[in-house]
């Protein structure tokens, strides 16, 4: 049974960018109590709006009040101050933003915490602030945007994962997954969520390489898939000198790219995507791109740091030779530095 919002202790969803509002509308209109943490802008513009309007594969107008609010209403905040307690806290903000919000959130007693944010740093800035005991493992492939007028599209059907870094299930997985599928977010209870999040860390690298330096989606040449499945095949190698073994999961088979040579990898992608239907986007949607494709359009910050120089550290320090990954963490440099210095002028 769906919590009352006015009794119970909330889930936290902090951020309010094209990932965490669905995520607080969805989890509020089901009945769950629930806090959106925004900035001062975001926060500004939800309450003068009065509503999350969700469309896409899923058309709803969730309202917005302050905290505590109505059932099946989204509690918004710009106050981390104001959070006390929480079921748990679920971070989607930028790598580069979660540092400072995860430190203004210290104080909050909570039961677990997970972050959505691409890449493998994530983990260790939560336990940093919360404890490893807290930290849960996730990572979710959810194809959503925020557009100009506000409204927020989820444009195809995605997955979420979450479990134990130590492995295994627990009850406080099974009930935050059990409250994600039941408010229509397909959530899957990982045992091995370590392999989801390094899989999902290949995926990235390579879906983000492709689409911002090559403007175009990772599946539409055997070119494009070749610079695909030569990063991940080094991200996979600096997982397993970490003792992590990658596996193919919903959204991104990575074990079936990664296992043998480039060409076999690349056969297997280009094998993939002639066996995906079409994509049929809802009226007013655009196509889906990712996150940080989005970030260059947009002129902001793209996470680097957070996803392509870690990693390229982490690689370096274990030994593993990662020479495409590198370059690539260059270009992208480049690219963020010139935006900067565009925004700044």
């Amino acid at each position: 049974m769906a919590s009352s919002g006015a009794t119970s202790k909330p889930i936290v969803v902090v951020g309010a960018g094209g990932l965490g509002q669905p995520i607080a509308a969805l989890l509020a209109d089901h009945g769950e109590a629930v806090v959106l943490l925004a900035t001062k802008g975001s926060a500004d513009r939800l309450r003068g709006a009065g509503a999350i309007e969700l469309i896409g594969v899923v058309e709803k107008n969730v309202p917005v009040a302050a905290p505590p609010a109505p059932q099946r209403s989204v509690g918004l905040t710009d106050d981390p101050r104001s959070i006390k307690e929480a079921q748990g806290l679920i971070f989607t903000t930028k790598g580069h933003h979660l540092p400072q919000v995860a430190g203004a959130l210290g104080h909050v007693e909570t039961g677990w915490v997970l972050g959505l944010q691409n890449g493998i740093v994530k983990n260790e800035v939560l336990a940093g602030v919360f404890g490893w005991e807290k930290v849960l493992g996730a990572a979710t492939i959810i194809a959503s945007g925020r557009l100009p007028d506000g409204r927020v599209a989820l444009s195809i059907p995605s997955t979420t994962y979450i479990g134990e870094l130590s492995g295994g299930s627990s009850t406080r997985v099974e009930e935050i997954v059990g409250k994600l599928n039941e408010a229509g977010l397909p959530t899957l209870g990982a045992d091995d969520i370590r392999s989801v999040e390094w899989s999902k860390a290949c995926n990235a690298v390579g879906g983000f390489a492709t689409t911002v330096l090559g403007r175009g989606f990772m599946f539409r040449s055997p070119d494009a898939a070749r610079a695909f499945v030569g990063l991940a095949k080094e991200v996979a190698e600096i997982a397993a000198a970490s003792g992590v073994q990658v596996g193919d999961f919903r959204g991104f088979s990575i074990k079936s790219y990664v296992s043998g040579t480039i060409d076999e990898g690349v056969a297997a992608m280009m094998e993939h995507r002639s066996r995906m239907p079409a994509m049929q986007l809802p009226p007013g949607v655009p196509p889906p791109m990712t996150s940080m494709q989005r970030d260059l359009e947009n002129g902001r910050t793209m996470e680097v740091e957070e996803i392509f120089a870690d990693l390229a550290e982490r690689a370096q320090n274990l030994g593993v030779a990662t020479p495409r990954l590198e370059l690539v963490r260059d270009l992208m440099r480049g690219i963020n530095s010139a935006q900067q210095q565009a925004a700044h002028a």
